[in-house]
Order: structure tokens, then C-alpha cells, then sequence
């Protein structure tokens, strides 16, 4: 099924955690939402990530990814109109791996394609690094 731009899914594969805002930095009351959604989506593109496995059922692979999904609309609307440029790479890189996702379970399986995803998930974790930079996190 696929998503809106807003909805795509993303994967960590390969990227270190996004860190949170810092415990010395405060960030501003504006930013506070989307600096606690930015750890949140890290959290569920880590375990997305660790579902890119042979061994994983499609179950696993669909629960992790209902959940990072669920986390990217968090990041999107907390981050909106603060970081337009990096949410819009953001949604970008999302909306290829959720198109590498169906592709994916469609034909031969996350397994099959996991290299690719790795790849993908690379591009996600980079624009969600920059949108974090942009809301100071």
C-alpha cells in the first residue's frame, strides 16, 4: 500500500542514532517537540533497521515499519514550517524507501534486498541528521 509523501517509511540501516538535543543545550520552546520527535524516529528507524534480516517475517518487518511510519508523521508535523528545505529532503528520502519497502515485499523480500535498503536508509538517516541540525537538536 502506499503512502502520502508525509506517510513514506523509512529504515536505518548502517546510520549511527540520531542524537537527542543535549542535555547542556535547552533547545527553544519551538523546537522542543521536534527535537523529542527526531529521537523518537530514531528509535523506530533502529528497530526497523535490526528487522533487515533473512530470519525476519514479514510480520516483524511490517509491525517495525507501522511504527516508524507512525514516528516520521510525528517528525513531519512537529518539524513543519521550523525546517521546510531539510523536511522536504526528509520526506524525500523517506517516500524511496518506502517505494524500496513495497518493491521489496512484492518481489523477492527484505532479505533479497537488503543491501539496498541499507543504502536507502543511509540517505534517511542523513537528511534526518540535517533536519535536526535545523531545529538545533
Amino acid at each position: 500500500m502506499r503512502r502520502p509523501l508525509v506517510r513514506t517509511v523509512a529504515l536505518l540501516a548502517a546510520v549511527t542514532a540520531l542524537g537527542a538535543c543535549s542535555d547542556g543545550d535547552q533547545p527553544e520552546d519551538k523546537d522542543a517537540a521536534p527535537c523529542a520527535a527526531v529521537e523518537q524516529f530514531g528509535t523506530a528507524l533502529d528497530e526497523l533497521d535490526a528487522t533487515f534480516t533473512a530470519d525476519s517475517t514479514a510480520d516483524d518487518v511490517r509491525e517495525a515499519r507501522e511504527r516508524a511510519d507512525e514516528a516520521q508523521d510525528r517528525l513531519a508535523d512537529a518539524a513543519d514550517e521550523i525546517a521546510q528545505e531539510q523536511r522536504e529532503a526528509f520526506d524525500d528520502a523517506w517516500e524511496r524507501l518506502d517505494d524500496q519497502l513495497d518493491d521489496a515485499e512484492d518481489g523477492g523480500g527484505v532479505g533479497a534486498a537488503a543491501e539496498s535498503l541499507r543504502e536507502q536508509a543511509t540517505e534517511v538517516g542523513t537528511a534526518r541528521d540535517d533536519l535536526a541540525d535545523a531545529l538545533s537538536c
